[in-house]
């Protein structure tokens, strides 16, 4: 099965499965407040809140939820296919470049004995800056066979499709255009 859905699709079956989730971890005020800016919307308050984890939930003590994989396994596979279409979206608007800084380029967690889903046409790929200087020189020098056996014995790369070197050039005013930056970009990373 194939489904095309447009960006504001994608954000309400985030929103969606992130609600879904969360109320079934027992984590009621997480799921409201996602819903909701403001839960007072509903005239709902923390005992209110808890009266409804303690009908579905008897077994959880005040304040405390399960954790993922912990629960029902409808709601992890919920937690799966949140963290799936979270991280190609996320993919697909950097253009494929992975943020090492931003949890939504994780590789999802899997928690259930379900596949995750498959998604199709995501690339990806990061950048690793090279601070070696004899990597540096090599490539200056353009002898590329001594530059990718110093980058295997000096930088610890993911396995990946492809990699190339791309450079980056500052305008620092004395030196136009001059190279400031060197990185290994590997294309199709795999965790």
């Amino acid at each position: 099965m194939k489904i095309d859905f447009k960006d504001e699709h994608i954000d309400v079956i985030l929103d969606a499965l992130e609600v879904y989730n969360r109320l079934g971890l027992g984590q009621i005020d997480t799921a409201l407040n996602h819903c909701f800016l403001d839960k007072e919307q509903l005239d709902i308050n923390d005992d209110r809140s808890e009266a409804i984890k303690n009908h579905f939930f008897p077994e959880l003590e005040r304040n405390s939820s399960y954790g993922i994989g912990g629960c029902q396994k409808k709601f992890s596979i919920a937690y799966e296919i949140l963290q799936t279409v979270r991280q190609s979206k996320a993919l697909i608007e950097s253009g494929g470049k992975v943020d090492p800084y931003d949890n939504r380029y994780d590789e999802p967690l899997t928690v259930t004995d379900v596949d995750l889903p498959k998604v199709d046409n995501i690339k990806r790929y990061e950048e690793f800056r090279i601070r070696d200087s004899a990597v540096i020189e090599y490539y200056n020098n353009k002898d590329y066979e001594r530059m990718w056996n110093k980058i295997d014995e000096v930088m610890d790369l993911p396995k990946c499709g492809k990699s190339e070197i791309v450079t980056y050039e500052e305008d620092l005013g004395t030196h136009p255009g001059e190279i400031v930056e060197y990185y290994v970009k590997c294309h199709n990373v795999r965790i």
